[in-house]
């Protein structure tokens, strides 16, 4: 679980990669971090210490490395097929992401093993894996095949 925590928080550091490796490596990581979960056994941590909270400007952070990514629709899966499609930002996405995952690292290597695995498959459970990750998914498989 951490690896992939790590695999995805490290496409934030150093020289942003070029347009279709970034989108490669954003749909790898999102995919190990969707098979972590699969793979995570829940532990339920009873700590109570907060992590620092993120920067405010992570936003400026991330569209340095994806500053091709806005808005796209998207439908909820289990709405009424004539819905009306509602509308996701890809930033947003990956801001949400990063944020509960630097918190995730931050339980890792603050408190233990057991308190960032509860973290993490919580925040996968009611936040990132429900609403963020799936959307962004499919976003990024279709701008890789429209590339």
């Amino acid at each position: 679980m951490i690896e992939a925590v790590r695999e995805f928080l490290s496409l934030f550091e150093g020289e942003p990669l070029e347009a279709e490796k970034r989108l490669k490596a954003l749909a790898i990581a999102l995919d190990k971090l969707s098979c972590a979960y699969h793979q995570t056994q829940r532990t339920y941590s009873d700590s109570v210490i907060e992590p620092p909270r993120s920067d405010p400007n992570d936003e400026a952070l991330i569209s340095k490395y994806f500053p091709d990514f806005g808005f796209y629709p998207i439908v909820d899966p289990m709405a009424d097929v004539s819905q009306t499609p509602m509308v996701a930002d890809a930033i947003g996405d990956l801001r949400d992401i990063r944020r509960d995952l630097l918190e995730v690292l931050w339980r890792w290597e603050n408190i233990g093993q057991a308190d960032a695995t509860d973290a993490f498959c919580e925040s996968c459970e009611i936040h990132w894996g429900r609403f963020h990750l799936p959307g962004l998914r499919h976003y990024v498989s279709a701008r890789l095949l429209n590339n």
